[in-house]
């Protein structure tokens, strides 16, 4: 799955490449930066971590044991301490919990590594997604435009009688349903680059 994603993002970062002040790359690096999820999967990793690590180890150090006895003989008093060292038995329960703890030390980072990988994809389908309505964007701004020129063009016509009544209301049809589209482009656009700096960090 790792090798089918770094291909993947190979093939993308070729693709978007120039599309944005960001490159795709650029992207990947400040989501594994700067992306909440990672950094508190990080943290929670390295907790469970030290769990296993302190379970497989508790059955084999040594313990001490410090104890301090006071006694009071009439106004006579006397006190001593002991200090006793416990090494456990190294048996087979003991090589059982290493071997145990060894396998779930590695099962933290492939649980990391997995979650690390579901966000990266994230920020490439976010990113893929910002620049599609990019171009989108870019296509009914220009579309607006030309409308807007058409538009002048039919109000010329029709003032010199070119046209008639109706094909100027066209024209003005086609304007207002140019800049519904600009607008809900525009409206898609800002909902993707709050997504892609959420999920990265920072603006496109």
């Amino acid at each position: 799955m790792r090798k089918a994603l770094l291909l993947f993002t190979l093939v993308l970062m070729k693709i978007s490449s120039g599309a944005y002040g960001t490159s795709l790359e650029e992207a990947l690096d400040k989501t594994l930066n700067n992306n909440l999820a990672i950094k508190a999967n990080m943290y929670k990793t390295k907790a469970k971590k030290r769990e296993v690590v302190n379970s497989a180890i508790v059955n084999i150090l040594p313990q001490v044991l410090y104890e301090l006895k006071i006694q009071k003989h009439g106004s006579h008093q006397s006190s001593y301490s002991l200090i006793s060292l416990t090494q456990p038995v190294f048996n087979g329960t003991a090589i059982f919990s290493i071997e145990k703890a060894k396998h779930l030390y590695a099962i933290q980072d492939i649980t990391f590594s997995m979650e690390q990988q579901k966000t990266l994809l994230g920020t490439i389908k976010t990113y893929m997604s910002a620049l599609s309505a990019y171009e989108v964007d870019k296509l009914n701004e220009h579309n607006l435009k030309v409308m807007q020129e058409h538009l002048l063009s039919a109000e010329k016509r029709f003032s010199v009688g070119e046209i008639t009544k109706t094909e100027l209301m066209q024209a003005k049809a086609k304007l207002a349903q140019a800049k519904s589209e600009a607008m809900s482009a525009k409206g898609r656009l800002r909902a993707v680059e709050a997504s892609y700096t959420h999920m990265v960090g920072n603006n496109l």
